[in-house]
């Protein structure tokens, strides 16, 4: 009897422990950007929903370097998902620019498209910037080394024949680093790539009064014709406090990504979790309110077979 019982308690340890393990469930890093930017309030409400719905996965939301640092990270399978522009992404997937000779197609798969990240060039209303031939000379923040803002901005400004040193001064500043810099008077412009509304520059506009330049017709033309991920956008007047006329500009996609070895149910259940708690979502995070179904799905690199099973049980995709 005493045996049976042994057994009987041993048995029910390993229950419980198994029963424990598996409610705690996979863990998963998730690097997104600096804390003042859209992209980490989209990591940390994420994770939030995550970690707090009955699915076992865990993410931790993580402040990172950006773009570039987020794509290492996830091919050295340091980082599981990440958030980043698409022209990014496809870049990496085809060794191509910045990943010339390490194309990322065994480590690098997409989950959904969630927004629209618009460049916003930002000075302050007393500047005598108003366009971009008046950045010449100029300091200007262009973003972290490395990161998706900075790359962009870089190809920006070259397929409008401005160069780094040459023709003004980068700054390679975060967005929150940026937008003190321009607040204190050290800065005389930003470029800011991330969704509307940014807190940062709401809470800048605020405080001190701000423009935003627009991009011509042909200055829009140019820069889509030379880099066809970045298409033309309007920010809408009144955006910012003080903006009051629509914005001329351009815009890339920003999607959700993965390594390609995190497990098809893993994808498939973080991708349902999110389209189920969409509306608390979006009340949330108010750049979510462009994340739908029918768009999720198209992205510019091949998507993991979990994000595939959920489109295809939503009837999105075939």
């Amino acid at each position: 009897m005493r045996k049976m019982m042994t057994l009987i308690s041993f048995i029910s340890v390993v229950t419980l422990l198994f029963s424990c393990q598996n409610q705690q469930g996979a863990n998963y890093t998730f690097p997104t950007g600096g804390t003042s930017g859209v992209l980490y309030s989209i990591g940390a409400a994420f994770s939030q929903t995550m970690n707090e719905s009955d699915v076992p996965i865990n993410l931790t939301n993580q402040v990172s370097g950006g773009a570039i640092e987020n794509i290492r990270l996830m091919d050295k399978k340091e980082a599981d998902f990440s958030l980043f522009g698409g022209d990014v992404a496809l870049e990496a997937y085809e060794g191509k620019g910045m990943f010339k000779g390490n194309p990322q197609k065994d480590s690098l798969r997409s989950v959904f498209t969630i927004y629209s990240q618009p460049l916003g060039i930002v000075a302050l209303e007393s500047s005598d910037i108003q366009s971009i031939d008046d950045l010449k000379g100029k300091k200007i923040a262009v973003g972290t080394p490395g990161s998706g803002n900075e790359v962009r901005t870089k190809q920006v400004l070259n397929a409008l024949d401005l160069y780094y040193d040459k023709d003004f001064k980068p700054q390679f500043l975060s967005i929150s680093e940026s937008v003190d810099g321009l607040k204190d008077g050290q800065l005389d412009a930003i470029f800011v790539w991330t969704g509307l509304p940014t807190p940062g520059i709401m809470d800048l506009a605020n405080i001190r009064d701000i423009k935003m330049i627009s991009l011509t017709n042909d200055e829009v033309n140019t820069i889509y014709s030379a880099y066809p991920s970045l298409y033309p956008f309007e920010i809408p007047a009144k955006t910012y406090k003080g903006v009051d006329n629509n914005i001329q500009t351009i815009s890339v996609d920003v999607s959700l990504f993965v390594n390609k070895d995190v497990p098809e149910d893993d994808v498939y259940q973080l991708t349902k979790t999110v389209f189920d708690h969409l509306d608390n979502l979006q009340g949330t995070v108010s750049t979510l309110r462009q994340l739908n179904k029918e768009t999720a799905a198209k992205t510019l690199i091949e998507l993991h077979p979990g994000a595939k099973k959920y489109f295809k049980e939503a009837n999105v995709i075939d």
